[in-house]
């Protein structure tokens, strides 16, 4: 059974020691873009942030920051390696951005293509839509209300 909450700062670490390599471009970008601990970036600029725990274990985070550049959220996350409760993460992490757009607005999701073509596909499968693709990256955007 997935839960869903809060974070607390030691689970968002264990979640970190325990995602693929792939999974943390994000939590490098904070440290040499904002030279903050990612924690504390999601402390200081998230709009949202939550937690998804699989029995008792954090295996998920998602957030959303404001890009003062477009106006739009940025939606961050990190998955755990050996997720057993794939589609339930799924409806509860969708339920939850149609939530945030819904109430926010639009919301971008921007990867590296190279080894993320799984990201893609379940950020597609919930609702993103691809708006922009370069050689090396892939933005894509789930419309707000």
């Amino acid at each position: 059974m997935i839960e869903v909450k809060d974070i607390a700062e030691h689970d968002f670490y264990e979640l970190v020691n325990s995602a693929p390599h792939k999974e943390l471009e994000g939590c490098r970008i904070i440290v040499d873009d904002f030279k903050l601990m990612p924690f504390d970036f999601f402390q200081d600029y998230a709009i949202e942030k939550v937690g998804f725990y699989e029995n008792g274990k954090p295996i998920y985070f998602a957030a959303i920051t404001l890009d003062p550049d477009s106006d739009m959220f940025d939606m961050w996350t990190i998955a755990a390696q050996g997720i057993q409760e794939h589609i339930s993460l799924y409806k509860n992490a969708k339920r939850l951005l149609l939530i945030w757009a819904k109430k926010h607005g639009d919301i971008k999701a921007t990867m590296m293509k190279d080894g993320n073509a799984k990201n893609v596909h379940w950020t597609r499968k919930m609702g993103f839509d691809v708006v922009d693709e370069q050689d090396d990256l892939v933005t894509l955007q789930l419309k707000g209300a």
